[in-house]
């Protein structure tokens, strides 16, 4: 149960040998006045050489497979959290019309780009090996209405502001400069592509535990512009935020794990690039090029059917959702302004 740390503590990183091998000696040794082992040579265990070590291994993995309450201390507490996931009280789902629930979160792009600066022997090209978007998702429509990239190492505060401010600024498709890049028909963002949203207002937004959702740019200023609630999810608690975090996994299968300057999602992963930084620097994958990628991915994300849609995609569900008669949905208007609440 302490994973052979003793009594009080438990170990780190436990190790089955290793419980078997204390296991073993704890009935090897003599125990108080009496001078015996606590049980005899020539008894099972100590009828071999081994004392038995491989059906007490085999034990012991069946012990720790039984009772749960050693994951934590076995394979950690990650592990221990998510075998509750699903067995607690259902909750009801938040997100009950379009643009109610939206879900923002950064993930870190798994390529290289670079930028071109200007040195006293001309320009360089400098590798840009930390790329992070930010992303909001609708939860109910699984659209996406905004994002902003930066190569920092951390996102601000501000970069999830820039995300909320493009979508609530008309949507315009970027010029394009990589050959064979291209938006699918009827691809876009809502604000932009949807003649009847022109602001996107939700009532909750989910948010992770990064400590940049806790800046006062977020608990302050954006609640109040917006008007809405916001959640943060626990730490390691990935699930809070599942949609979105299932979206990043999409994004980099059909996008970014594609590219000649790919690290992949670790060193063993077959979409990795042998040099990804040469690759970068040498095919000239300039971070505007990146930027206008993103674009593209993510707006032809929104016009791709989805299967939790019927076969529908985000955009056509919206509109099918404004122009009906019977589910008719009226978006949230934006707060007045005030002084609490500037512009």
């Amino acid at each position: 149960r302490k994973g052979n740390g003793g009594e009080r503590f438990a170990a780190r990183k436990p190790d089955v040998r290793g419980v078997a091998r204390n296991f073993i000696a704890a009935f090897s040794k003599p125990s108080g006045n009496n001078q015996q082992p606590k049980i005899p040579l020539g008894q099972y265990p100590h009828d071999g050489k081994s004392n038995a070590r491989r059906a007490i291994e085999r034990y012991i993995v069946r012990f720790v497979t039984m009772h749960p309450e050693t994951s934590a201390v076995w394979f950690g507490e990650e592990i221990a959290d998510r075998q509750h996931l699903g067995t607690g009280p259902k909750s009801f789902n938040l997100a009950a019309g379009t643009f109610d629930v939206l879900g923002s979160d950064a993930h870190t792009i798994d390529c290289i780009g670079f930028i071109i600066l200007n040195g006293p022997g001309g320009p360089q090209k400098v590798p840009v090996t930390r790329i992070q978007l930010v992303v909001n998702l609708c939860h109910y429509k699984r659209v996406v209405t905004g994002y902003s990239i930066t190569f920092q190492k951390q996102i601000e505060a501000r970069h999830v502001e820039e995300a909320y401010l493009m979508g609530n600024s008309p949507w315009k498709p970027k010029k394009l400069t990589i050959q064979g890049l291209s938006y699918t028909d009827g691809a876009g963002f809502p604000n932009g592509v949807i003649d009847e949203i022109n602001e996107i207002n939700p009532a909750l937004i989910r948010l992770d535990n990064a400590a940049q959702h806790y800046a006062n740019g977020i608990r302050t200023r954006l609640r109040h512009s917006l008007a809405c609630a916001i959640v943060w999810g626990g730490v390691g608690h990935w699930w809070r935020n599942a949609i979105t975090e299932r979206f990043f996994g999409t994004l980099e299968r059909y996008g970014f794990q594609r590219l000649p300057s790919s690290m992949g999602s670790g060193t063993q992963d077959p979409h990795r690039a042998d040099n990804p930084v040469k690759e970068a620097t040498g095919k000239g994958i300039e971070w505007d090029e990146l930027v206008q990628l993103v674009d593209v991915l993510l707006a032809n994300y929104n016009a791709k059917p989805h299967t939790s849609l019927g076969g529908v995609s985000p955009l056509d569900s919206i509109r099918a959702t404004i122009s009906s008669r019977s589910g008719f949905w009226i978006s949230r208007p934006s707060p007045p302004y005030s002084a609490n609440s500037p512009r």
